[in-house]
């Protein structure tokens, strides 16, 4: 069976994303590793930032709610102590797949 190579788009205390070469993504959070497709990655960052904006409209006691995420048929659970790190991951991860830094440094030079 061929080595897979992975190449990690972010990283933090709890969370990693690594793009592997066999295509998928690997999500690893504590204990879970998933493997999943660049659109299921875009989709959790989609559902971070609506988590995200629903918390600065509720309550503290809402504020304390874990996150969960339906992944096929694993259901992710992130705590609200580890929402921001995680988010902030996924959020590298997303915008290294999507080469923003390249697409935003070429819109500096255009603009110049």
């Amino acid at each position: 069976m061929p080595e897979h190579k992975k190449e990690t788009l972010a990283i933090s205390e709890k969370c990693m994303i690594q793009k592997c070469s066999c295509g998928a993504i690997h999500l690893h959070y504590q204990y879970v590793s998933l493997a999943i497709q660049k659109d299921t990655l875009f989709n959790i960052m989609q559902k971070c930032y609506t988590w995200q904006e629903r918390l600065k409209d509720e309550s503290f006691f809402a504020q304390q709610t874990p996150f969960k995420i339906l992944i096929g048929v694993c259901m992710l659970t992130v705590s609200s102590d580890d929402f921001p790190r995680f988010n902030a991951t996924v959020q590298e991860a997303t915008s290294k797949l999507m080469c923003l830094e390249k697409v935003l440094n070429t819109s500096k030079i255009a603009l110049n």
